[in-house]
């Protein structure tokens, strides 16, 4: 009896997670469709910069 509240209690957590997680995943789906997002992306993941500005490389890695 004792194994089973064990169990029900992991899966009640397990679920909570994958709430978390999805609601996560959600937000992130909704922004990005923004531009802001988008610009955030892109300067993160690609090293785009904007004309005009210069770019910084960083050696420390």
């Amino acid at each position: 009896m004792h194994n089973i509240k064990e169990q029900i209690a992991e899966r009640r957590t397990d679920e909570q997670r994958a709430k978390v997680k999805n609601q996560r995943l959600q937000d992130e789906v909704k922004m990005s469709v923004s531009d802001m997002y988008i610009e955030k992306l892109a300067r993160e993941k690609l090293g785009l910069i904007k004309q005009g500005e210069t770019p910084v490389i960083n050696n420390k890695n």
